[in-house]
């Protein structure tokens, strides 16, 4: 589906191969998690271990 005005983020999610969907849902829990965070830097190494969990 072509990006338009209409386009949202559940249809973009809803193309992703599962494991991509998953993964996206891991990050978007943890970016929710920390949406508080002043250092954003903080929150990378939760997504790296997340990915990490997932690809073994």
């Amino acid at each position: 589906m072509p990006p338009t005005s209409q386009y949202t983020a559940r249809d973009v999610l809803n193309e992703l191969s599962p494991e991509a969907r998953k993964l996206a849902q891991k990050v978007i829990q943890i970016e929710n998690k920390h949406l508080d965070v002043q250092n954003p830097t903080q929150v990378v190494p939760g997504i790296v271990d997340a990915v990490k969990g997932l690809t073994k």
